[in-house]
């Protein structure tokens, strides 16, 4: 108490207020030590209340249904060319490409059928050496996730496993978040990026 008392008087040689509890500032609590007559305190004015977090559409992160960030699926707009989509409902341009990227309507292949030249990678058939529709083998681009492989090459992740291409570990090429264990494509685009 002795300490208190000199503080208190401390406090009042150098001009300041002497610390109360907030709790007691009627001076309910300490017998009215340290509290003044004529200073009750005028109630504050209540605050405003917080900004709510970014729509899910609309906050930077690939999550709920989105097939890319902020796009596709049951809730978002459609996505621009060069988002991954699942289905050409989640694309503007109405065309998800065999790759599973929103692609231009006129880059759209007619399926069902070779071309003249033959089997291609972009017949929307699973012929010659591929290993999926369009994808793995010798002469095609690797397949994504699910899709069949009959080894590692196969596959973009570079992992085939019990035949199917499995999702790529960091480091590894992607398109989309979707194709990285991580969830994460860092600069993703047409070209890809890498899984993080």
């Amino acid at each position: 108490m002795g300490l208190l008392v000199s503080l208190t008087g401390c406090a009042d040689l150098l001009g300041i207020e002497a610390w109360q509890d907030p709790a007691n500032a009627d001076g309910s609590g300490n017998n009215g030590a340290g509290a003044k007559e004529g200073d009750a305190g005028e109630g504050g004015e209540g605050g405003t209340g917080g900004e709510g977090g970014a729509a899910p559409c609309s906050n930077g992160v690939q999550d709920g249904d989105e097939t890319d960030v902020d796009c596709g699926g049951t809730a978002c707009g459609a996505c621009p060319d060069g988002a991954a989509c699942a289905g050409d409902q989640d694309c503007v341009s109405v065309f998800c490409s065999v790759r599973q990227l929103c692609a231009p309507v006129d880059g759209r292949v007619t399926c069902g059928a070779e071309g003249e030249d033959g089997p291609s990678c972009s017949d929307c058939i699973k012929n010659s050496l591929e290993t999926d529709v369009d994808c793995g083998g010798d002469a095609c681009h690797p397949c994504r996730q699910g899709k069949a492989c009959l080894q590692d090459v196969d596959c973009l992740s570079g992992t085939c496993v019990a035949n199917v291409c499995a999702l790529g570990g960091p480091g590894v090429d992607c398109y989309a978040n979707a194709d990285c264990a991580s969830g994460q494509c860092l600069g993703a685009d047409l070209l890809g990026g890498a899984c993080q």
